[in-house]
């Protein structure tokens, strides 16, 4: 856990988000009960602009929760944390998306983030998010 507070302020992060699989799009819809086939159907997919199956914006930002908890605590993250995405661009089967964090404003009880995750040159979504810092 993260605890040196000096530090923060220039504080920026990366690392590479979970596998994008198949089999993880059709489950994350079935978590969330929908069933879009751009993100389930392979076959009708391919029929579309985006040529294959693509992520779900959600199955992209989620990573960035339990994220948080484990440079931080649980604590700070249910004590008030939020994240607000937009997403930019479509992930598919096999990208290797990489998570980025970067600490935008800090005070003795919060800490907020600009966040991006990006793949092959391009931005999958950006936002930001915060959390309450224990005291």
């Amino acid at each position: 856990m993260l605890k040196r507070m000096d530090l923060w302020p220039e504080l920026v992060l990366e690392r590479l988000g979970p596998a994008l699989t198949q089999q993880a799009f059709s489950t994350f819809g079935r978590l969330l009960g929908t069933d879009a086939p751009i993100h389930d159907d392979p076959d009708y997919a391919q029929t579309t602009a985006f040529g294959g199956t693509i992520a779900q914006g959600m199955l992209l930002a989620a990573p960035y929760e339990s994220w948080l908890c484990a440079l931080f605590g649980t604590a700070a993250w249910t004590a008030g944390g939020r994240i607000a995405v937009r997403l930019r661009h479509p992930a598919w089967v096999g990208d290797a998306v990489l998570m980025r964090l970067s600490v935008s404003t800090l005070s003795d009880r919060q800490c907020e983030f600009d966040i991006e995750s990006q793949c092959r040159g391009r931005t999958l979504l950006t936002g930001s998010a915060s959390l309450v810092l224990p005291a």
